[in-house]
């Protein structure tokens, strides 16, 4: 006698309700606003940097030779989900690790976390509103994707910089346990500061007229 199903396969129900309230007003595609555009850039140029160092995370859980593969292994595996699986079999399966300390189970975790964050920023349909605030419509697999777009803060690309870089100085002093346990809370970074143009103008013409 065969069992039924305990669930509905998962199929397509049509057009979500509640659409987030937006703004009346033009819109524009992509990404326009010069705040968002900083961090966003810093959060883009630090990601590799990030990698780099999880490849001696890697290395350190194959045996931490020098001149171990470690780097040839990790890029070859293009996948961040299958190189988590990778780094948590060395950690959790590989007799040379049973002495490892919870560290590596957190810095693993962390590096997970902040490729969800990265593949939202990266991967997300970005929006400017005439008023400078940003949309990103994150299901953008879906046929009816605008209608699931949310508001997104600046405070939300500061937090992703900010756990990208501390997660960077755990990896880095990893071999400092005093060191990595202070350090785990990382610091506000520094708001961008726009140059105003009018101002540096008239600063100059200020410098000029000095004898």
């Amino acid at each position: 006698m065969n069992t039924p199903k305990s669930k509905k396969p998962k199929r397509f129900t049509g057009v979500r309700s509640g659409r987030v309230s937006s703004p009346d007003g033009n819109y524009k595609s992509g990404l326009w606003n010069q705040q968002f555009q900083i961090y966003l850039a810093e959060f883009i140029a630090g990601w590799p940097h990030l990698e780099d160092k999880m490849i001696d995370v890697m290395r350190d859980l194959l045996g931490g030779d020098s001149h171990l593969p470690a780097r040839q292994i990790f890029r070859s595996i293009i996948s961040n989900q299958a190189r988590r699986k990778v780094l948590l079999a060395l950690l959790q399966k590989s007799p040379i690790n049973k002495d490892k300390g919870e560290l590596y189970d957190l810095l693993i975790d962390q590096f997970s976390d902040l490729v969800s964050r990265r593949n939202t920023l990266l991967h997300s349909l970005w929006y400017t509103h005439e008023s400078g605030r940003v949309f990103i419509s994150e299901e953008s697999v879906e046929d009816f994707h605008l209608f699931d777009w949310r508001e997104i803060e600046l405070k939300e690309l500061e937090a992703a910089l900010n756990l990208m870089w501390a997660l960077a100085t755990k990896i880095r002093n990893r071999h400092n346990p005093n060191w990595v346990t202070v350090s785990t809370s990382p610091e506000t970074l520094p708001q961008p500061r726009l140059v105003n143009k009018k101002q540096v103008r008239q600063a100059r013409r200020t410098k000029d007229a000095k004898p």
